[in-house]
């Protein structure tokens, strides 16, 4: 049995989810664990089912990667499992979610949805905040939700029937999916245009390369774009805490994942 674990993480929430289930199934299955980033070298068809995972933003699936899974086409069905990391609500974000992926060929088969820390309040706390002390304080070792999640995918995948399952929403999920996208859109748009690199600055390019929308370049300053989806990596990832939005994140709290391990994939960058 061949398992392809495909997701998107920003800051580490959703990548460390996708390693746990990884670690926990490797040992009765080939399990290749890939980000979306790389999504263009995946030979979809030698794989026998794929865990789908994302982190909710604004109550939906980041439209961006709506695109990229409306761009999948694959010959022959597979069985698919979706998971999100949301902080509060995941809204409609799952079923529109699976929907996408049956479009493209997928079986999908069942989701998860998990509360993990929100990254992006986060670079706006404290590093000494109530706030910040919890949640470094939490155990992440233990996830029961996910181990049943991984169960359930155990069971599924030894089923000889294939059938769609999880692409029910409930009325107000779906309400509260529309919501929070109408209302995050007015914040994103005002956030965006305050992303700027302090004196700390060394222009070593890390959040260049590591932004997955193109969306900074470095040459003798750091420039930023227009097409930021608040996946907070640049402001999480530099290693000199120099990336801030406006003047609210100077000092604060940074976070590489609940184990402190996640580094992106990079892309080259560009000879100036």
């Amino acid at each position: 049995m061949r398992l392809l674990i495909l997701y998107f993480s920003g800051t580490g929430n959703t990548h460390y989810i996708g390693k746990y289930m990884m670690e926990k199934l490797s040992p009765e299955m080939e399990v290749q664990m890939t980000p979306v980033e790389a999504m263009a070298k995946i030979l979809f068809e030698t794989f026998d089912a794929m865990v789908f995972g994302f982190p909710v933003y604004a109550g939906g699936c980041p439209p961006f990667l709506e695109e990229k899974l409306k761009k999948i086409r694959i010959k022959e069905p597979i069985v698919s499992f979706t998971y999100c990391t949301r902080a509060i609500f995941s809204g409609d974000a799952l079923r529109v979610t699976g929907g996408l992926l049956r479009d493209a060929g997928f079986v999908p088969r069942g989701t998860l949805e998990i509360k993990m820390p929100v990254t992006d309040g986060l670079a706006f706390m404290g590093k000494e905040s109530k706030t910040v002390k919890k949640i470094e304080g939490l155990d992440f070792t233990k996830m029961p939700e996910v181990d049943a999640f991984i169960e359930d995918i155990r069971f599924k995948l030894s089923e000889k029937k294939q059938a769609d399952s999880g692409l029910s929403s409930s009325p107000m999920k779906v309400l509260i999916g529309k919501t929070m996208g109408a209302l995050y859109g007015g914040f994103e748009n005002s956030l965006r245009t305050k992303f700027h690199a302090d004196e700390n600055c060394i222009l070593c390019g890390k959040c260049e390369r590591v932004c997955p929308m193109h969306n900074i370049k470095v040459d003798d300053r750091v420039h930023f774009g227009d097409s930021c989806v608040l996946c907070m990596r640049c402001i999480h990832q530099c290693p000199k805490e120099a990336v801030q939005i406006g003047k609210h994140t100077a000092g604060k709290f940074r976070w590489d994942g609940p184990d402190g391990s996640f580094k992106p994939i990079e892309k080259t960058v560009r000879n100036y």
